[in-house]
Order: structure tokens, then sequence, then C-alpha cells
């Protein structure tokens, strides 16, 4: 996985080439501002429910 965290000024052109030049999948966290921190907490936690559920089902 690789997460790209923006932040209120968003990526440079340069940036975002980069980015569209790999196969993705654009998610949010959600509608409202948050903390780089809080996000990162957010998608620990997905990445361990998705690991439990997939690993509960094998």
């Amino acid at each position: 996985f690789l997460f790209v965290l923006g932040d209120h000024m968003g990526l440079t052109d340069d940036e975002e080439k980069i980015i569209e030049a790999h196969d993705h999948e654009i998610v949010s966290v959600g509608p409202l501002s948050l903390h780089a921190d809080h996000c990162i907490v957010l998608l620990h936690n997905e990445m361990d429910r998705q690991d439990a559920f997939n690993t509960s089902n094998k």
C-alpha cells in the first residue's frame, strides 16, 4: 500500500503526474479536514479490520 496525504494546498502538477502514472485508487477518510496523524490512525484501523476479516474467512 501507498498512501499520499495532502494538505490545504493540494499536490503540485508534477506530483499529480507521478501519482497518475501508477495504478491507484483514490479514497477519502471523510468530508472534514483532519490532522495527518489522525488520518494514519484511521488507515491503520481499516487495514487491521480488513486483515481480520480476511483471516477469519480462510
